[in-house]
């Protein structure tokens, strides 16, 4: 062969070697986040509920260093609505927040589909009142339930599952342990739970993101010797939700929440009985900016 086809064929190898990757062999990572407006109704043991929650919002996920999958969701809100129960209605204000973060490992990175191994992080808090009552409760203490405040939780959950990823689109099923720490409601007391859960997350790149959780999670056992009983709780929850955007900065999404707490009372020596608390069910819908 003529030397300087050689020569040419050594420096345009070279060049190549020396060349930026292409923009599908970046890592992987998409968001959706923005300014959001977010109308909800839902019921529970304080009646019903209708609100409006303006404030900011985040989907993401991000691969580091080729086998490090790191994802969050949260927003943080205003919140402004009303209540009906006994009376037609009361109006409610207050604000809240939550989010949860993963890290997880996939074990076979060179491949679309990986063991993965991650733990989340969790935690959610609320202030939210009738017109009249103080953010704190004041003397009626947290007397919306599960719904008003001021509440708060946090939560652990390593688990064990698949990721697919490839340059467009992450996927990641597990099933977790999950630990939970609850502060009081107005019908039950601070609480820690144990139990386990299924996690289903799927990213389409900067376009949809969808995240699904099925779980059912116990408290241990209390005892109060004066009535000869032992008591425990027991809550299981579904919830998903699906944010997609439309093209020039916008998206939209919907989300479900349903669960509901059983109180279990077994008496020394004697029978037991179980109380489940009115189903506690949300539905939304996501309406946001992304700049």
């Amino acid at each position: 062969m003529d030397p300087s086809v050689l020569a040419c064929l050594g420096c345009a190898a070279a060049l190549a070697a020396a060349a930026p990757p292409a923009a599908s062999e970046a890592p992987f990572a998409s968001s959706i986040d923005g300014v959001e407006l977010r109308p909800e109704v839902g019921t529970g043991i304080y009646g019903y509920h209708l609100t409006g929650n303006l404030g900011v919002t985040s989907f993401s996920v991000r691969l580091l260093d080729t086998r490090w999958l790191l994802s969050w969701d949260g927003a943080a809100e205003l919140t402004l609505g009303a209540v009906a129960y006994e009376h037609p209605y009361y109006a409610v204000y207050g604000a809240q927040a939550n989010g949860e973060a993963e890290g997880g490992l996939r074990l076979a990175p060179a491949a679309p589909l990986s063991a993965y191994v991650a733990a989340s992080l969790g935690a959610g808090a609320s202030a939210i009142t009738q017109s009249g009552v103080p953010l704190d409760g004041g003397a009626a203490g947290n007397n919306l339930g599960s719904f008003g405040g001021p509440l708060g939780h946090a939560n652990l959950r390593p688990g064990f599952g698949l990721s697919y990823l490839d340059a467009k689109q992450s996927l990641v099923a597990e099933a977790q342990l999950l630990g939970e720490l609850d502060s009081p409601q107005a019908d039950l007391p601070a609480a820690g739970y144990f139990g386990g859960a299924l996690h289903l997350r799927y990213d389409l790149k900067d376009s949809l993101a969808a995240i699904g959780d099925l779980s059912y999670a116990a408290t241990p056992s209390f005892s109060n010797p004066a009535l000869g009983t032992e008591t425990s709780l027991g809550r299981w929850t579904l919830a998903a939700e699906a944010v997609k955007t439309l093209g020039r900065g916008f998206f939209a999404g919907l989300g479900i929440s349903v669960g509901r707490t059983a109180t279990t009372i077994a008496f020394t020596g004697g029978p037991s009985y179980v109380s489940a608390a009115p189903l506690d069910s949300r539905i939304w819908l996501l309406l946001g900016y992304w700049p």
